[in-house]
């Protein structure tokens, strides 16, 4: 995004139980995320600079305009290495909520979407792929990295705050977040 707000994803999640082990079909374990991508910028971030991204999707009845808007990593604390991932796939880009003084514009009914100065696109950790298989992971310390525009499909004026990261503490149970910034890398 234009920036991934960190002190709105910290404000969402920060601090709070933000997952739950669901039973699930083939009995999986998911890690739920809430996502807001902010746009900070002076300019509207627009997907229709990129035709090729957009793609009608009969079953929604909306466009959509990315295969991986987002890509979730999770770390292990002590050496880095990746033990889960997940994505969200294929989303609509929209203005769900603006700041003070500034107006929604772009809406997943129009074929044009994008996100206005001022404004967020949210995400809810009950949206379907909003989520990183955990079955596999024991409990213990991890660094949540969570990547917007992985790609840099969408063009942006600055790409250096696409990362935020998190700690994560997981009981086995419950992931807790506190921590998170914005990251380079």
């Amino acid at each position: 995004m234009n920036e991934t707000d960190g002190d709105k994803l910290k404000s969402s999640i920060g601090g709070k139980a933000v997952s739950y082990c669901v039973t699930v079909p083939l009995s999986r374990c998911k890690m739920s995320l809430i996502l807001i991508p902010k746009n900070r910028r002076y300019t509207a971030m627009l997907t229709e600079s990129v035709p090729s991204l957009i793609t009608y999707l009969r079953s929604n009845r909306h466009y959509h305009s990315m295969d991986e808007f987002s890509h979730y990593d999770l770390l292990d604390a002590s050496s880095h290495r990746k033990v889960a991932e997940g994505h969200k796939a294929s989303f609509c880009l929209e203005d769900t909520s603006c700041d003070y003084g500034y107006y929604r514009r772009y809406a997943c009914t129009a074929h044009t979407q994008g996100l206005s100065p001022g404004c967020y696109d949210t995400y809810n950790a009950d949206i379907d792929c909003q989520w990183i298989d955990i079955t596999d992971v024991k409990p213990g310390n991890y660094i949540l990295k969570v990547s917007v525009n992985p790609s840099y499909l969408v063009p942006e004026s600055d790409y250096s705050n696409n990362i935020v990261r998190c700690d994560i503490r997981y009981t086995g149970h419950h992931a807790y977040a506190s921590g998170c910034t914005i990251s380079p890398y």
